[in-house]
């Protein structure tokens, strides 16, 4: 196996079967960043997310539908889905989502060997969109909340950030423009990880409920990670989206790293409403 065989990348034909399991945004950001044939996907996970508020009130994001390929799986694609029985929530109320179908918020993790720079450097592109069908008006979003959500993103490996970027939309229901999401960097763990924040509601009045009433649509953003030479190693990265509490605390990130493996937390702990991780393998 090496940095830039053949054989160690996601085959063409499972990269078009990866696409057409995406929601119509991520088909977007997935085509452009593949534009540039240099940029050779090596590692995805994906999933739909089911948010599921508890009897005792609390909320919790369930699989419901996943996509994997990587080394680990032979470069060969997986898929698996949850069928799920209704739920109730804590007013008794009968969750239409809960039964299946696309679920409340997708999220992707894909790892490309990015051969546009000399040595060799990782691209790590993570995704989230929100559907007009999720439950945004229900709890899990908090409707209107003011206090930024994260998305951040770490790997093992010791390989050292050399640039990164993000970007994202929200829903715009009527002729006013809400702008771009206002995602930004807040956080940086040197060759671990690095760390976004956004309102999911926009700060601008743009919809026919005056202030807030345009939520997230999309999010992505991508770091490129350099190794000065090629070792051959396994190694993780992961993918954490944290949904806020509506504290006025700002989270933190902690990332654990022990061999191939890495972890994202949050300080304080008391920040997440909910949260959800995706981790891949690549041989970097």
């Amino acid at each position: 196996m090496s940095a830039t065989g053949t054989k160690d990348r996601i085959p063409a034909e499972v990269q078009r079967k990866i696409r057409l399991l995406m929601p119509a945004t991520a088909r977007g950001s997935w085509d452009a960043l593949l534009a540039d044939q240099r940029i050779v996907p090596v590692a995805h996970r994906s999933v739909w997310l089911h948010l599921n508020q508890t009897l005792n009130g609390t909320w919790t994001a369930v699989p419901i539908r996943a996509v994997r390929v990587s080394v680990a799986t032979g470069f060969r694609l997986e898929e698996w889905i949850e069928s799920l029985q209704p739920t109730q929530d804590a007013a008794g109320t009968i969750d239409p989502l809960s039964t299946g179908g696309y679920g409340d918020m997708y999220m992707s993790l894909t790892v490309n060997r990015d051969t546009r720079y000399s040595g060799y450097v990782w691209l790590v592109a993570s995704y989230i969109s929100v559907p007009a069908t999720a439950r945004v008006f229900q709890g899990a979003f908090d409707t209107y909340n003011g206090t930024e959500d994260m998305l951040a993103t770490a790997w093992a490996g010791d390989l050292a950030l050399v640039r990164d970027f993000a970007s994202g939309e929200y829903y715009r229901p009527t002729s006013v423009n809400p702008g771009p999401l206002d995602i930004h960097r807040t956080d940086v763990v040197p060759n671990a990880a690095v760390a976004y924040m956004f309102h999911e509601w926009a700060r601008t009045p743009c919809g026919p409920q005056g202030l807030y009433s345009c939520q997230l649509r999309w999010a992505q953003s991508w770091q490129n990670i350099q190794e000065l030479t090629y070792q051959n190693r396994l190694a993780n990265a992961v993918v954490k989206y944290i949904h806020t509490a509506g504290s006025a605390i700002s989270p933190e990130i902690t990332v654990g790293i022990s061999g191939a493996s890495v972890s994202i937390g949050v300080t304080p702990a008391s920040a997440p409403k909910w949260s959800y991780a995706l981790s891949e393998t690549f041989v970097h």
